[in-house]
């Protein structure tokens, strides 16, 4: 049985994402790596992948993998997260069509590839946004 899916999933990662890989001292290495559905591969300097020794390094947590911000193609739906009075702090989908708004969702960090992924960063997305907590506001009877 392929266990590779399973394995870049736990490490938070898509196969076929690419991403960069921190070492123990903290140095992130140059190249490019990504898990296909049957290894983890690197990149070498020509752009040609190759099958990459890392897997039991990441495994062990002697490095640890450094996501790389997403931008969608054109034309694709990405998640982000939106606050107001009336919805709370939630989540949304859109089409990355180029607009203003589409680039700056990308350029803040707050574009994702899934509702899941969106769910889970949305407090601190807030916080970055807005270098404040978020507070659920008190519910009035009027």
């Amino acid at each position: 049985m392929n266990y590779i899916p399973s394995v870049a999933q736990m490490l938070g990662v898509e196969v076929n994402e690419e991403f960069r890989v921190k070492n123990g001292s903290g140095a992130v290495y140059g190249y490019m790596f990504r898990f296909t559905e049957t290894d983890l591969q690197g990149q070498d300097i020509y752009g040609k992948w190759y099958p990459s020794a890392l897997l039991n390094d990441l495994i062990q947590g002697k490095c640890e993998i450094v996501k790389l911000p997403f931008k969608p193609e054109d034309g694709q739906n990405y998640w982000f997260v939106v606050w107001g009075e009336e919805e709370g702090l939630t989540t949304d989908e859109r089409a990355f069509l180029g607009s203003e708004g589409n680039y700056a969702d990308v350029f803040c960090g707050n574009c994702f590839r899934t509702e899941t992924e969106a769910e889970n960063n949305k407090l601190a997305i807030y916080k970055k946004l807005t270098g404040h907590d978020w507070v659920e506001p008190e519910e009035t009877d009027e």
